[in-house]
């Protein structure tokens, strides 16, 4: 019997399966990343949550092909709108860089050149990526600056970067960032050291960027707050690894693993003032030196014999609720 086919579904914007990042020797590698999977679609913001040496900043950095000097990716994949992006040579990904997807990196100060005006920096963009002229870019420039909040934009387009706030340069990494209409914003730490007044700001904007141009953002933070605000979907990485990936409501209503119960549990509430916090006790384990089987069982309340045996796989519990432990189905207490 024929009839008409099935469409084939698009492709998720972003998707990163079996990512692994190393760094160091083969044969005693530092695996910052190992074997990371998420999705990320058009329009949505995706948080990537996790402690300082979980391997959340290294992910952003591979997605966008700029691991450090000394690291390498060493399998798995980066697909881009379906486009396989870890086996483009350099050039390929240059122009990819800015113009599909750019980065808002953690600190503006070291990522602005301090030798180029901040107008400079913009134009550069637009004339590489949209072939503009030199007028067209300072026009455009002017008008970006604008779009980010600031009051008299042609008068910034002369400053360097040493003589603006933290705020300021964080405004000016974004309208950077915006400046090709990107698919994917990668925002990694955006708010950090920055005031509460600046920081809803700065994720104002954000918010904009999703629901005016149908960008993609993938944020990347260890701000619980910030990431009930803004988030439609959360992954929380331990040690290299993803623990746990659910809807925002779902994470922070019904935590599973007890990484991300520990997590939520060190979140301060105005409505929960007399609210006593409990710390995970411990720290992330070195990457050259992760414990066998679950990476988190040396900090967990809920440890058993089952759990240092090997590593639990990410099971789905619910439609769009993952989780790697040995409490849930998936493993055997």
């Amino acid at each position: 019997m024929s009839g008409t086919p099935t469409p084939t579904p698009a492709p998720s914007l972003l998707e990163v399966r079996e990512l692994c990042t190393w760094f160091g020797p083969d044969d005693a590698p530092v695996r910052a990343v190992d074997g990371v999977s998420f999705r990320l679609e058009r329009g949505q913001t995706v948080a990537l949550v996790g402690e300082s040496g979980c391997g959340k900043s290294v992910t952003g950095l591979s997605i966008m092909q700029l691991v450090p000097a000394g690291g390498r990716i060493v399998g798995g994949e980066v697909r881009l709108g379906g486009k396989e992006l870890i086996r483009l040579d350099r050039q390929e990904m240059t122009r990819i860089r800015g113009r599909r997807m750019a980065m808002v990196f953690q600190e503006p100060m070291t990522s602005l050149n301090p030798l180029m005006t901040v107008g400079e920096q913009i134009a550069e963009m637009l004339r590489r990526h949209l072939g503009l002229t030199r007028g067209q870019a300072t026009g455009r420039s002017a008008e970006l600056l604008a779009e980010v909040g600031f009051p008299r934009p042609r008068r910034l387009l002369g400053e360097y970067p040493h003589r603006l706030s933290g705020g300021m340069r964080q405004r000016v990494m974004i309208a950077m960032a915006q400046s090709c209409d990107p698919e994917l914003l990668i925002a990694d730490e955006p708010t950090t050291a920055l005031d509460v007044t600046v920081q809803a700001q700065i994720l104002e904007l954000l918010r904009g960027l999703t629901a005016r141009a149908d960008t993609a953002i993938l944020l990347i933070t260890h701000d619980l707050a910030v990431v009930s605000e803004t988030a439609d979907h959360v992954v929380v990485m331990y040690a290299g690894l993803v623990v746990e990936s659910a809807p925002t409501r779902v994470l922070f209503s019904r935590p599973l693993h007890p990484y991300t119960q520990g997590l939520l549990a060190c979140v301060t509430s105005i409505t929960q003032a007399k609210k006593r916090l409990r710390p995970i006790r411990g720290t992330v384990p070195a990457p050259n030196a992760l414990p066998t089987g679950c990476r988190f069982a040396p900090r967990c309340p809920r440890a058993f014999a089952r759990c240092p045996s090997a590593v639990p796989p990410l099971v789905e519990v619910e439609d769009g609720h993952q989780v790697r432990c040995y409490l849930h189905p998936g493993g055997t207490r």
